[in-house]
């Protein structure tokens, strides 16, 4: 089209128009980079600025024993990683490898199907949560109410485990790990005939390890908290064990008795 001056004004409104939609295209891309650069880099910037579960000093779970307790009796995890397309939280049973010469090593398997084991890599860093049994705590069960104020809250236990995860194919890995997994929660339900992975016959085994991917944790570093009343009175603490005794929540009332 021949410029003139008539259709000067026409032309100077398509330009415009045409840098506005290219602005707000690669404003859309600008965001979408920073964001995944953002997502990246969080994990990362986590790690190195010493940012960990809140844990006041009074609280701290410093005893290996009472860790392994809670890992060993509430072994279904979270798993959390940071992968390419972002945050990517999993649940599944973790159990503790013994026979490991690693200072702690965590070993379960996760189904093929999960895209886990695609959207990371091998010595990645990852996130374990293991948490116990928890409960409300209500002020009515605090005997020196009578003298002051308290609200309520609420009494839990947890361990972080940080480390890097690997995965694992090998099938003498993977019906290692099945068969530690069965025998250890098989033998607690405590039943006179335990299920035995051995009465499986092997080809119905192989098509089912088929179906799974090992996985490997070898942990870095620990943060354990155990917010049990610590710091109430001592009367409060005892009643509130009471209360949580009578209430059926065995498990988290033994945990304030072994302080």
């Amino acid at each position: 089209m021949a410029v003139t001056i008539s259709n000067i004004p026409i032309l100077l409104f398509t330009n415009f128009v045409c840098i506005m939609i290219l602005f707000c295209r690669l404003k859309k891309i600008v965001a979408k980079q920073y964001n995944s650069f953002k997502i990246k880099h969080s994990l990362i910037l986590y790690k190195y600025s010493g940012r960990n579960m809140y844990v006041p000093e009074h609280f701290k779970e410093n005893r290996p024993e009472e860790i392994t307790r809670i890992i060993e009796n509430f072994p279904l995890a979270m798993l959390v990683v940071n992968s390419k397309n972002g945050f990517i939280a999993n649940h599944l049973p973790l159990l503790v490898n013994k026979s490991s010469k690693k200072e702690i090593e965590l070993i379960g398997h996760i189904a093929k199907a999960n895209s886990l084991y695609k959207e990371i890599d091998n010595n990645d860093d990852v996130l374990v949560i293991f948490r116990s049994e928890d409960a409300y705590i209500s002020p009515n069960w605090y005997p020196s109410r009578k003298n002051r104020e308290h609200v309520p809250t609420w009494n839990y236990q947890a361990v972080h485990l940080h480390g890097n995860i690997t995965f694992s194919k090998e099938k003498k890995f993977l019906l290692k790990t099945v068969e530690q997994l069965t025998k250890v929660y098989e033998q607690k339900n405590h039943k006179e005939y335990d299920w035995n992975i051995n009465s499986v016959a092997s080809k119905f085994m192989s098509s089912m390890l088929n179906e799974i991917i090992g996985i490997k944790i070898v942990v870095s570093k620990q943060i354990a908290k155990s917010k049990l009343s610590q710091n109430r009175e001592k009367e409060d603490i005892n009643n509130v064990y009471k209360e949580l005794k009578n209430k059926g929540f065995e498990f988290l009332a033994n945990s304030m008795k072994k302080l």
